[in-house]
């Protein structure tokens, strides 16, 4: 029996679908990320045979991921199944992974939830040839709190933990060069780069779990902080952060009323600017953004595909009023979104869904 294949696709800035692909394996299989290749291609990251539990998926695996290539146009290359520990089966359900990127070296880099707890940080070349992984017990993977960047300099920035942590680790070893704390802030989300310097955005250890801005240094000292303290839509639940072309940043996050997404411009020092909601109710707590060549900006979650311009406002709008289909110009896909990347005049995305939901 076949309930939910991977999916990926790719979208243009003008709501075209440029092409579609449902990967079968398993009952319930599941892309939880995706990242373009220097060779036009794309890589996704994985599971088949997921577990499906109040949704789909999770897995009992600690040790092994799918990973599958795709060339230009969404079909296969190849895929395989790529070892990096040897904890044995985990004690409860684990969720798949995320932060899936390709560096400026060329090799790929991706985080998963440590078997026996922590955060995994998997390194592997073009072809799925492991290089190197690392497990760090004492750091926090929940509900997608975690994130990994490419530094300017060629090392790597990870950003985890219940208390909010920066770690800044050697490129070829994953060797600890820097780790600092931030007493107040919890579960970071997303980081960016920032003229050398990063920025991230999370939860504050506050009533009612406010987000919060956060600008550090290279090496991780914290420069200001901006807590949304006191806001009465109550804008908590961190999704996405971009640094944007007036030197601000622009937040992804939820807040009351519904509909629930939202987003936050604010100036270089984070002072908000303006804000604006969406009717996109989220999925799966997750949601992305990123910069257009046009200057708008894409944003998508689990349910919705949306086209900005360069003041927020809505062009297009891929989503049904419910369910799980999205209908672009020329085509649909029936899924869930588990990721979107940037790709030249447009998105990739991926997730789970079936053509024989559509």
């Amino acid at each position: 029996k076949d309930v939910a294949d991977m999916l990926v696709y790719a979208v243009n800035t003008d709501g075209d679908l440029l092409w579609k692909n449902y990967i079968h394996g398993g009952i319930w299989d599941l892309g939880s990320s995706v990242t373009p290749l220097n060779d036009g291609g794309y890589m996704i990251l994985g599971v088949f045979e997921g577990i499906e539990w109040g949704g789909c998926c999770y897995t009992l695996n600690g040790d092994q991921r799918d990973i599958i290539k795709l060339d230009a146009e969404g079909k296969i290359v190849w895929k395989k199944e790529i070892e990096f520990s040897n904890n044995g089966e985990a004690s409860w359900y684990k969720k798949v992974g995320k932060s899936l990127i390709q560096t400026s070296y060329g090799d790929l880099v991706f985080l998963t939830p440590g078997g026996s707890g922590g955060v995994n940080v998997i390194m592997m070349d073009a072809d799925g040839v492991l290089k190197w992984s690392t497990n760090y017990l004492s750091y926090s993977s929940w509900n997608y709190n975690m994130e990994i960047i490419e530094t300017e300099d060629g090392d790597l920035a990870l950003v985890t933990g219940s208390t909010a942590r920066f770690s800044l680790l050697d490129y070829d070893s994953g060797e600890i060069l820097e780790e600092v704390e931030y007493e107040g802030l919890n579960y970071p989300r997303a980081i960016v780069n920032v003229d050398g310097d990063f920025a991230m955005i999370g939860r504050a250890d506050e009533e009612n779990e406010p987000i919060f801005l956060l600008k550090i240094s290279d090496d991780g000292e914290e420069m200001w902080r901006k807590i949304w303290s006191g806001d009465t839509t109550k804008p908590r639940k961190a999704l996405d952060l971009i640094h944007t072309a007036d030197d601000g940043y622009l937040l992804f996050c939820y807040s009351d009323p519904h509909p629930y997404a939202t987003l936050i411009k604010t100036d270089e020092e984070g002072n908000e600017e303006w804000r604006k909601k969406y009717a996109d109710y989220i999925g799966g707590s997750q949601g992305w953004i990123h910069k257009t060549d046009d200057g708008g900006y894409f944003m998508a979650s689990g349910y919705a595909v949306t086209k900005l311009n360069i003041n927020g406002d809505v062009e297009w709008n891929a989503a049904a009023p419910t369910g799980f289909d999205k209908f672009f110009n020329n085509d649909m896909v029936s899924g869930i979104n588990y990721d979107m990347k940037k790709i030249d005049g447009g998105a990739v995305m991926c997730g789970y869904g079936s053509a024989s939901w559509e």
